[in-house]
């Protein structure tokens, strides 16, 4: 396990930002997608979180190779080659995504590199 956690970068663009929203269940969809990336590659694995214009995002980055997402990808359920798992992380985390009221994007540059990206609408909190 340490091997793994050697391999994660993270990055907070905005430090003190806060986001109104059900902590376990984002901890639980940002759990899923590091573990997706960090079965699915070899390398280091970026985590950035980010606050840009009323918006916050939490994207988790990978060099997954060829077979990572393309622009027609879609979660499908109970294929997987790991064992012990079912094969529905992608697609629960995409669920509770949509429960939070984000956006789960799926994006893939050229050389590679596969980016997760949870997208919420920033609601201020009264202080």
């Amino acid at each position: 396990m340490s091997e793994l956690r050697e391999r994660v970068v993270s990055a907070r663009i905005e430090p003190g930002a806060s986001l109104v929203v059900d902590g376990p269940l984002l901890s639980t969809c940002l759990r899923r997608l590091l573990e997706n990336a960090l079965e699915a590659g070899t390398g280091p694995v970026l985590v950035v979180a980010r606050r840009e214009g009323g918006r916050t995002s939490f994207s988790v980055l990978d060099e997954s190779g060829a077979d990572a997402f393309g622009p027609e990808w879609h979660p499908t359920p109970f294929l997987t080659t790991k064992p012990n798992h079912i094969g529905l992380g992608l697609a629960l985390t995409q669920r509770d995504v949509a429960l939070l009221g984000g956006r789960l994007e799926f994006l893939r540059n050229p050389g590679g590199e596969t980016c997760v990206r949870m997208t919420f609408e920033s609601t201020e909190r009264a202080r």
